[in-house]
């Protein structure tokens, strides 16, 4: 039973590894964002929460922007959660570091009021490598434990636990494998 749970648990995360892979690869070229946007009338808030693939991060953000009351009229936002696919990323990352830090952490705030209001917010960024790294490790435990397993018979060694057998070939003294 313990096989087939490490086995399926392989599986699984051989799975999450690839797909990893392939969206760290693929937010080098293209930008999502998943969030949602809202408006506080009564505090004269509007802010959102988001999470971003970008330059091989995913980024959770949270920002908060104070209007002032006698502000001119903005243009109303879309309010509640939207999908956005930014296919010329590719043009603008420039201006983002392709460091290798495993995270980043950055607040962004404007204490004083400004003619267009403060604001407020906290980016947590990860690097897609880590996760890449983290779901590699179960298929290579794997890995290894097949070739160990599938080495074993043919150098006289007991295939379930490794017990030197040239001197009792039929049966392990070890395990009481066959």
């Amino acid at each position: 039973m313990k096989k087939r749970l490490f086995t399926l648990a392989t599986v699984v995360s051989m799975v999450l590894c690839v797909a990893s892979a392939v969206v760290w690869a693929r937010s080098y070229n293209v930008s999502y964002s998943f969030g949602r946007d809202f408006f506080d009338a009564s505090t004269h808030t509007e802010g959102g929460q988001r999470v971003s693939l970008a330059s091989g991060r995913i980024y959770f953000s949270w920002d908060r922007f104070f209007v002032p009351p006698n502000a001119p009229e903005r243009l109303p936002s879309r309010e509640g959660w939207q999908l956005y696919r930014d296919p010329y990323w590719f043009a603008i990352r420039q201006k983002y570091g392709d460091d290798w830090l495993l995270w980043t952490v950055t607040k962004d705030a404007t204490p004083a009021p400004k003619s267009f209001g403060r604001s407020e917010g906290w980016t947590v960024g990860f690097n897609l490598l880590m996760l890449v790294f983290l779901t590699a490790i179960a298929p290579t435990m794997w890995r290894v434990r097949f070739l160990r397993t599938k080495r074993r018979p043919r150098s006289g060694l007991c295939p379930s636990c490794g017990y030197d057998l040239r001197a009792t070939p039929e049966r392990c003294p070890e395990c009481g494998n066959a």
